[in-house]
Parts: C-alpha cells; sequence; structure tokens
C-alpha cells in the first residue's frame, strides 16, 4: 500500500490514518517542569568570610580532594540525570501522542482481550488507553513512532529543524544551582566524571 501523507496527515504500514495536531509548547515547558532535575552533591571549601558550599560539576569532581562518600554521590546523580532524561522523554511521548493524534479507536475491544491474554496491562483511562493502543497496534516500528513525533513536534515549532531540537532539549536535566557565596556551579547532562575512581 503506498502510503500519501500530508503536513497533517501520517498513513502507518498497518494502515491506520492518523490525524497530526500541533499542541502548546508551554504544555510541553508544564510537563518538563513537573519532572524536577536531580540536584548536584556539593562539597564545602574556606572562603575569607568563612565556609563556601559549592555544587559539584564533572571537573570539581576530579579534584584530588573529593572525598570518596562525594564521588559516591556524583556517580548517584548521574544515574538520577539518566532516569530523569527517560522519564521525561516518555511524557514527551505521551503528550505528543495524547494530545497531536487523532483517529479512530476500533469498535470493539477483541484487541484488548488479546493483550491481556499476552499478559499486557492495558490501561482504563480513555487517553492513556489511547496512547497504549497507537504505541502497541497502530505504529508497528519504532522508525513510525520517531516519524510521527517528529511530526507534531514540526507542527509545534514552526518546522526547522533548529526549533524542533529546542523543544527536545527541554527534556534534557540541566542542574544550575546557586551556591552560598554567590557563584553558579552548572552540570551539563550527558557529561561523565572521567578519571574519577571511587
Amino acid at each position: 500500500m503506498s502510503k500519501k501523507n500530508t503536513e497533517n496527515t501520517y498513513t502507518t504500514r498497518s494502515g491506520v490514518t492518523l490525524h497530526l495536531k500541533p499542541i502548546s509548547p508551554l504544555l510541553i515547558q508544564k510537563v518538563n517542569a513537573a519532572i524536577p532535575d536531580p540536584v548536584p552533591p556539593v562539597y564545602k571549601t574556606q572562603g575569607i568570610d568563612g565556609e563556601i558550599t559549592f555544587f559539584h560539576d564533572a571537573e570539581s569532581i576530579k579534584d584530588p580532594e573529593t572525598t570518596r562518600e562525594e564521588k559516591l554521590a556524583w556517580r548517584n546523580y548521574l544515574k538520577e540525570q539518566e532516569q530523569v532524561a527517560v522519564q521525561r522523554r516518555d511524557k514527551l511521548m505521551e503528550v505528543v501522542f495524547a494530545r497531536g493524534v487523532e483517529f479512530e479507536m476500533p469498535d470493539d475491544d477483541s484487541w484488548v482481550a488479546e493483550q491481556e491474554m499476552l499478559g499486557i496491562e492495558v490501561p482504563q483511562n480513555p487517553i492513556s488507553r489511547k496512547v497504549h493502543y497507537l504505541t502497541t497496534e497502530v505504529l508497528v516500528s519504532q522508525q513510525e513512532i520517531q516519524d510521527v513525533m517528529n511530526r507534531v513536534m514540526r507542527l509545534i515549532t514552526g518546522a526547522t529543524e533548529e526549533e524542533m531540537q529546542a523543544v527536545r532539549e527541554t527534556f534534557r536535566p540541566e542542574v544550575s544551582g546557586e551556591t552560598a557565596g554567590g557563584l553558579v556551579a552548572e552540570t551539563e547532562f550527558g557529561r561523565d566524571a572521567e578519571g574519577v575512581d571511587v
């Protein structure tokens, strides 16, 4: 079957035509903000007016005076960043499929019976059920999931790849913390503590 896609439609390999629509970027920001960034571990140093607390970053954690406990806390912090990134990607997919994709749900629940027979729990909430059906029955490949995500995001952002990337970046955890001394230490997602032994 040949697919005839337009800016606002996408026909899947399973033959279902999806109607795509833009969603509010503010909604995406609110979903993003609902999953807080992890807080990096801190270290203390002596200043002119007393002790000052700073947030660790990928460079400070390599300092020879960094304690074992601080290094372990840094490793846990990096794991938390990865978990936040996964949660935000999942939520981005959910909000895009829930609000940016319309299609006809089947009239019967035979697909529900089949999935439950396979041991799959099917959501009762109608919106969650719609997203679940879309991702398990309609979109039959990871490529289709990514295609639909990109198509809806283009509608949201005005079509440029740079703007699409900016929307994706809002779902990457990045921590900025103000220190007691008025300085800011930033931790960029994706950086690791190379050379740090724990």
